[in-house]
């Protein structure tokens, strides 16, 4: 895994100033460059010792930098007497003894006022006077999921080519209207019923193409400040529309249950497509050599919510990933693609946002079921 660039620099910058440790110890220049750096930056010793920080790391954990260097990582950044259970958190200090390489892993840091910050880490191995030590960049993950508007432009950009093909076989077809009409009109030949047949295929036409031009604005609409009831039944056609074309060439058929269309849910309609989408998308990576995804829905039981379920024939989740496909940068896929793995991380905190939930039960080579939970707009509450 590469590390980012200013990792890689910082790193060069001491090596080639080891020598001259003795004779000029290079700390203060060391520590204006990581200061200079936007994100939280922490030298770690074997003995879990912070060699070095700089101030965006003290300003992160909400300590004073005398606080910081000379203390253990695991009581700045935890709060904690003692090192982190390695079998249940991937700590750098631990792995980059055992592999020596660079890693990325997520972990829950503490702020001094007890705040809980989720965070990525980017960590590479640093050899100084003979010790391991531990360089760490970290990058809130506050930050990355606010990039969620980001991403939903992104997948845009990914269902590039299925929007070109839905909109060029309406524009196709117009074109061979208009051309028979102008060659009708010119030799004189054409009667006024035809002309108005190829006049109506050029009308329905041109409504495909403002239809699609209509669900990509829906798409890239950003989020707004409160929520809305919204129709989600019309929301997953408009997205199965985007899709059909990637769905046919990765052989991958649709289906679709009775999702209830006269009921509508509590949320925002931009990021609910952006969810049906990633869900969906998820389904896809999970079939390299295609399959079916069945889309259904129900009423929950106390009447104020909506359960619409996801199942793919795909590979399914091994049970040690299931607890961690949630997590910001996570991505496993079947066909071997690397992904951002922000992807699910988003619908968990969309879904959060508008008061319910994702879960998925699955098990490896037998499929996916996508569980989303929206609540019921006000309107549609059952009678009690």
């Amino acid at each position: 895994m590469s590390r980012i660039p200013v990792l890689d620099l910082a790193i060069q910058w001491l090596h080639a100033k080891l020598p001259a440790l003795h004779a000029r110890p290079p700390q203060v220049n060391f520590q204006n460059l990581i200061d200079a750096l936007p994100d939280p930056v922490l030298v770690i010793g074997q003995d879990y010792k912070i060699r070095s920080a700089n101030t965006e790391y003290a300003r992160l954990v909400g300590r004073a930098m005398a606080d910081v260097v000379g203390h253990t990582c695991y009581a700045v950044g935890c709060g904690r007497d003692q090192p982190c259970t390695s079998t249940l958190t991937t700590c750098p200090v631990v792995e980059i003894q055992v592999n020596a390489r660079s890693l990325r892993t997520v972990m829950t840091l503490r702020h001094s006022q007890g705040m809980e910050l989720p965070v990525q880490i980017e960590a590479a191995p640093l050899m100084v006077d003979g010790e391991l030590q531990v360089v760490e960049v970290l990058i809130p993950l506050e930050r990355s999921i606010r990039f969620s508007q980001e991403q939903r432009l992104s997948t845009i950009g990914l269902l590039a080519n299925g929007i070109a093909h839905e909109v060029h076989n309406p524009l196709a077809s117009i074109r061979l209207a208009l051309q028979a009409s102008l060659r009708g009109l010119k030799e004189q030949n054409m009667g006024r019923e035809e002309l108005m047949e190829y006049l109506e295929l050029v009308d329905h036409e041109i409504d495909r193409c403002v239809l699609i031009t209509h669900r990509l604005l829906q798409m890239s609409a950003p989020p707004q400040e409160t929520l809305q009831p919204v129709c989600f039944a019309l929301a997953l056609d408009d997205v199965l529309s985007l899709l059909r074309h990637e769905c046919e060439t990765r052989q991958v058929l649709i289906v679709k249950g009775l999702l209830q269309p006269e009921l509508s849910v509590l949320a925002d309609e931009a990021e609910l497509r952006q969810v049906f989408i990633n869900v969906l998308h998820n389904a896809l990576h999970s079939m390299a050599g295609g399959g079916q995804v069945t889309v259904t829905g129900k009423l929950t039981a106390d009447g104020r919510h909506y359960q619409m379920d996801f199942a793919d024939t795909g590979g399914g989740i091994a049970l040690e990933d299931k607890a961690r496909i949630f997590l910001p940068f996570f991505s496993r896929r079947a066909d071997g693609v690397r992904g951002t793995g922000l992807g699910l991380a988003i619908c968990k905190g969309v879904m959060e946002r508008f008061g319910g939930k994702i879960t998925v039960d699955s098990e490896l080579h037998r499929g996916s079921v996508f569980h989303l939970l929206l609540c019921l707009a006000p309107m549609d509450l059952a009678t009690e």
